[in-house]
């Protein structure tokens, strides 16, 4: 009986090994279903194919076309629609926006998501509204917020953008996975790495870095720690707000801080 036992542990372990890097990927990747229709939004769908896959984006023209495009990419959890109640500030300002949207998310959801489809997909279709709308990628600004930090700062090495703004990112899944569960679960078992921090150093953009000093998701240690490793960086912390709240705490101050920013485009 006590064979049987020990057996059937070392087989719960072995699968529980194995199925865990699929596991922590649900956790990653669990964009809502998008039950809002397109056609009723102002601005223009855009669909590209990639590969085997659709990729979706939403555009929306500012008032004034030569003040830039932002590109808003979206967090865990949500869809490319929700960073629209962001874009109203950057709207009253003449900028245009366009929301991207992953692979496993919202119109999107059909398709697998991985790591290197979301930054694959995301380059491709801000290329292809540069081109078609004659968007330059000097004047081009990458908004990444929560799972987007790591897909945005990715995005600011390939050389599509002039501005990199993260909000409420992380130093890199692994180390999410370890704040949240566990400090001893192996690297390996981490199929998507978004590590943000090694990547850091790498940054040449003017960047801007917002973190949330209640924040339990990502933490804004993790804030900071990117912040000092990208050369110039300026760093704003949102004293009373946490993880979810970001777009009801920034104040007048904070957008003032943004825009004087995105001044030096």
């Amino acid at each position: 009986m006590k064979r049987k036992i020990i057996t059937f542990l070392i087989l719960a372990l072995v699968v529980l090994i194995f199925s865990y890097p699929y596991l922590f990927r649900k956790l990653v990747y669990f964009g809502k279903i998008e039950k809002i229709d397109p056609n009723q939004i102002p601005g223009e769908l855009i669909t590209i194919t990639n590969s085997d896959r659709n990729v979706n984006a939403h555009l929306l023209l500012g008032k004034d076309l030569s003040k830039g495009l932002v590109v808003l990419l979206h967090g865990q959890g949500g869809t490319m629609y929700g960073e629209a109640r962001f874009f109203k500030h950057f709207y009253e300002q003449g900028y245009s926006a366009l929301l991207v949207e992953y692979a496993g998310f919202g119109l999107s959801k059909d398709y697998s998501p991985n790591e290197f489809k979301l930054y694959d997909d995301s380059e491709k279709i801000i290329k292809y509204v540069q081109n078609k709308y004659s968007f330059s990628k000097k004047k081009t600004i990458l908004w990444g917020r929560s799972l987007g930090s790591g897909v945005a700062l990715e995005l600011s090495l390939r050389d599509v953008s002039s501005h990199l703004i993260l909000v409420t990112p992380y130093t890199s899944l692994t180390e999410v996975a370890k704040y949240k569960y566990s400090r001893f679960i192996p690297k390996f078992l981490i199929l998507d790495k978004f590590d943000n921090l090694s990547k850091a150093p790498e940054v040449k953009l003017p960047t801007l870095i917002i973190g949330a000093k209640l924040d339990t998701l990502t933490p804004s240690y993790m804030a900071n720690q990117l912040s000092e490793r990208i050369n110039g960086s300026i760093y704003i912390e949102l004293v009373n707000s946490d993880h979810f709240h970001v777009n009801e705490n920034l104040s007048f101050i904070e957008w003032t801080q943004i825009f004087s920013f995105l001044r030096k485009i």
